[in-house]
């Protein structure tokens, strides 16, 4: 220890005797390591670091086998009440099931201005299956999931909590309007915690979804609406999880059989990791290829440094030489000269972490904004506001600034250890510069090898603003240009129809406006309907091989408006409303 200290303080000194040369390398390794340490923030929040959730690794989504148009995998978290009831009551392997279902509504009451909020609502068995407790107030009690409709009862996100109420306890027993809907505030959830979605701000009984939705919803066995999460028992694994739930496959597909016409009922089940299922692979394979990027200009920043260190290591020549001459050995030699480089790069990954700390921030802010119940068709939002600096990122980082230090001393170490003595000093005595010449062959490899991989990326990031610019040039099928949109959401009990028409002609009036139209959702959303469809007059296929088509519910001038050229027939009109 004695003489590692002794190096540090060495290498301290003479660190600080070339404070241009430090500042340039420190920089570059800072830059290198904040840019890894920023993305490895977001890798460990959304692959790594474990669900904030009480033995998290035993929460799974239970998923149903579906047809390929449903998802292309074949299976989807997609349950009918009654047959949920059935895996909730009939398993042997799950600890809790719980039922949770999303959707936006408009939220309004406690004397602040309306807006828009998703509502998750969810069984009574929801938050003790996460092992979740509230802040203020309570959780949903058993009785408030028995009878449809019974329980007008929310618990609101903590930050709804300190939005609207300025986190006062006076909100327990406030009363908020949901879709106009009156329902009492019973607890606070706790800090940090947005549902499944990540974006959730209300949560509301299962039960009382008759009265938001389809009052037949929690007793059609055909109507597949909601997920269904679960907690595995202790010692199930997911395989043994899977065996047994085939044998309530079989028994859903015995009390729910399909009716004439419908589509053959599936009865495979099997479970998966709730992290596993809430993500999209796209996303993972895109978060890694942004790592393996940023990696690559870290390797650019080591060979920078390394070349940084060569070429000041014709001017330490004499000094090795001499140290050699005097006795000291290569090995002791070597070490000093790693520590230099490992105390530089260490003193760049604690500017890394600061600049890591500052990305993380900026990655939060400029994040797409997720309008609930808005979202791009399979496209997933991700959830950055919980990455920030932890223990993984500090270990990554401590490991990512060793790795740098070896790779930026390692050259210069060996070339100066492995110098000839007589030949330096007899260079440095006469003033000559065999030494540097000597060195120009090696400067030459690194400088081929930053250019490299400089090339690599630059080869990338060519490719991909080639593939963004093709996306934006090509053709969506409607004109954008000058189109906006306003998003209303409409208590239930409204009039729907009859406000759009006054809509329209309002909106019609206003200077600058020169089309109008209303939409159940914007072009490239996932927020449609679907159905499959049979042309009338063909011959009849097997249900499960008819086509599935997305819906779209237009008012008459939605075309003229998009300016969507009609290639047969016509547009609709106003008397096709009121057919």
């Amino acid at each position: 220890m004695d003489r590692l200290s002794k190096d540090v303080r060495y290498s301290l000194r003479m660190l600080t005797k070339s404070p241009g040369y430090t500042l340039v390398a420190l920089i570059s390794l800072a830059l290198g390591i904040g840019a890894n340490t920023s993305i490895f923030s977001v890798v460990n929040q959304v692959l790594l670091k474990p669900l904030p959730y009480r033995e998290a690794d035993r929460i799974v989504t239970v998923l149903r086998q579906v047809p390929p148009f449903v998802n292309p995998t074949g299976f989807a978290s997609l349950w009918s009440y009654p047959k949920y009831e059935v895996l909730r009551e009939e398993n042997e392997v799950l600890e809790r099931v719980a039922a949770v279902y999303q959707q936006a509504y408009g939220l309004s009451g406690s004397g602040t201005e309306p807006e828009r909020v998703e509502v998750e609502f969810v069984s009574s068995s929801y938050f003790p299956l996460l092992g979740l407790e509230a802040a203020a107030g309570r959780i949903f009690a058993e009785e408030e999931d028995a009878k449809p409709g019974a329980s007008p009862v929310a618990l609101i996100s903590y930050d709804l909590w300190r939005r609207r109420f300025g986190g006062q306890a006076r909100a327990i027993g406030q009363t908020v309007h949901v879709d106009g809907k009156p329902l009492q505030i019973v607890g606070v959830a706790p800090r940090g915690f947005r549902g499944q979605t990540g974006a959730a701000d209300i949560w509301v009984p299962m039960m009382m979804a008759p009265t938001f939705m389809f009052p037949q919803r929690l007793v059609s066995p055909h109507s597949h609406w909601h997920e269904a999460i679960a907690r595995l028992k202790p010692g199930v694994s997911m395989e043994q999880a899977n065996v047994q739930l085939q044998v309530i496959g079989g028994r859903i597909e015995e009390r729910f059989p399909a009716s004439d016409g419908k589509q053959p009922e599936q009865t495979s089940l099997k479970v998966a990791p709730l992290r596993d299922a809430n993500l999209d692979p796209a996303i993972r394979r895109s978060i890694l290829l942004v790592m393996g990027a940023v990696g690559f200009v870290l390797l650019i920043a080591c060979v920078n440094v390394a070349h940084i260190c060569l070429a000041r290591s014709t001017l330490r020549s004499r000094e090795i030489a001499t140290r050699l001459a005097l006795g000291a050995t290569r090995g002791r030699i070597i070490r000093q000269l790693f520590t230099e480089a490992l105390v530089l790069a260490m003193a760049g990954g604690l500017l890394g972490v600061v600049l890591a700390w500052w990305g993380t921030d900026l990655l939060s802010s400029i994040q797409p904004v997720s309008d609930p119940g808005f979202r791009a068709k399979d496209l997933q939002t991700l959830n950055f506001s919980g990455a920030g600096i932890d223990w993984r990122v500090l270990l990554f980082s401590l490991l990512v600034s060793t790795i740098s230090g070896l790779l930026s001393g390692i050259v210069p170490s060996l070339r100066l250890s492995g110098a000839d003595v007589n030949q330096t000093l007899k260079d440095s005595a006469s003033d000559r510069t065999g030494s540097g010449l000597a060195h120009a062959g090696l400067r030459k490899v690194l400088i081929v090898g930053q250019i490299a991989f400089a090339l690599v990326l630059l080869v990338c990031a060519g490719l991909m603003t080639h593939s963004l610019l093709r996306l934006r040039l090509t053709e969506g099928g409607f004109d954008a240009a000058g189109v906006v949109t306003l998003r209303v959401q409409l208590p239930g009990g409204y009039d729907e129809r009859a406000f759009n028409q006054q809509l329209l002609s309002r909106v019609a009036t206003l200077p600058g406006v020169t089309n109008a139209a209303v939409s159940g959702s914007t072009p490239l959303s996932s927020n449609t309907g679907g159905t499959l469809i049979r042309v009338a007059g063909q011959e009849r296929t097997a249900f499960d091989r008819l086509p599935f088509v997305s819906t779209h519910n237009v008012s008459p001038d939605y075309f003229k408006t998009l300016g969507i050229p009609l290639i047969k027939g016509r547009s609709f009109t106003g008397g096709d409303q009121l057919k």
